[in-house]
């Protein structure tokens, strides 16, 4: 599925719940068990599903999901030669973007790695095994 569409779905998805949600700050969330602990969650969807909130074109090309933490969505994707990290605001609004190596271009070009987000750190592996470790507010 294009990246994103999936973020686009999953945005949507943790969007639903007005009060500050639970973050969901690696792959497969707080506790690896992709579970949330959220209450008051829909007991049904409304026909034709829920409401989109917004989209964006502003990601790149890759297979990763989100990372949600204190209030910023995290993902990473493919612009044209390098492989970014990007950070946004819960709206949509795109705050920063960071260059983590080259672009992955070998069998099914992009990026694979979701971020994670560690007491303010933000950790992501590029296509090459590379590690980065940036300051998760300000991509620094």
């Amino acid at each position: 599925m294009n990246l994103r569409i999936s973020a686009a779905i999953v945005i949507s998805l943790v969007a639903l719940n007005s009060v500050v949600a639970e973050d969901w700050p690696q792959f497969h969330g707080p506790r690896r068990d992709n579970r949330s602990a959220e209450t008051g969650l829909l007991k049904r969807w409304p026909k034709g599903g829920p409401g989109l909130l917004w989209k964006t074109q502003e990601l790149g090309q890759g297979f990763a999901s989100v990372a949600i933490a204190d209030g910023m969505i995290y993902t990473t994707g493919n612009i044209g030669a390098d492989t970014v990290i990007i950070a946004m605001e819960l709206s949509g609004k795109k705050l920063w973007q960071q260059k983590n190596g080259p672009a992955y271009k070998r069998s099914h070009p992009g990026t694979r790695s979701t971020p994670t987000v560690v007491r303010g750190k933000l950790y992501n592996l590029n296509g090459d095994g590379d590690l980065i470790c940036i300051h998760a507010k300000t991509g620094e």
